[in-house]
């Protein structure tokens, strides 16, 4: 097993579990486990995880990329990227004005976004804070 960089430069993150470790040092523990656990025996975040590992990418080098599109259909809706930004509900327990740094990049791209069941500031004050 490889050691991860033990620094704060998250630029030099070179993996989601990398990223993960340099969360868990700096967050305090109450957020660190809202953040990485799941409700009561946590069966759905293990199978979530596991359906994650079960997805085998296949790295295509030296083929043409330039008519590469990244356009879906979602819930009948047409979007420019295959995402949405999840509820996250406290996320301003675990960064200043969170809603704002997640609301600005899901307003450029016309991201779907569920509403969350605490959010920290109304989330059409949010969008209205965003610059395009």
């Amino acid at each position: 097993m490889r050691r991860y960089y033990s620094g704060s430069d998250i630029h030099r993150a070179q993996s989601i579990a990398e990223l993960a470790a340099m969360a868990r040092r700096r967050l305090p523990h109450f957020a660190w486990e809202y953040l990485e656990g799941g409700a009561e025996e946590e069966l759905t975040l293990q199978r979530n995880r596991q359906a994650f590992a079960d997805i085998a990418l296949l790295p295509r080098t030296l083929v043409p990329c330039s008519a590469t599109q990244t356009r879906c259909s979602l819930f009948g809706r047409d979007l420019p990227l295959p995402m949405a930004i999840g509820p996250t509900g406290y996320n301003a327990m675990l960064y200043r004005d969170a809603d704002i740094h997640l609301a600005r990049p899901q307003r450029s791209v016309a991201c779907p976004s569920p509403s969350a069941p605490f959010p920290p500031a109304p989330w059409n004050t949010s969008w209205r804070r965003c610059p395009r």
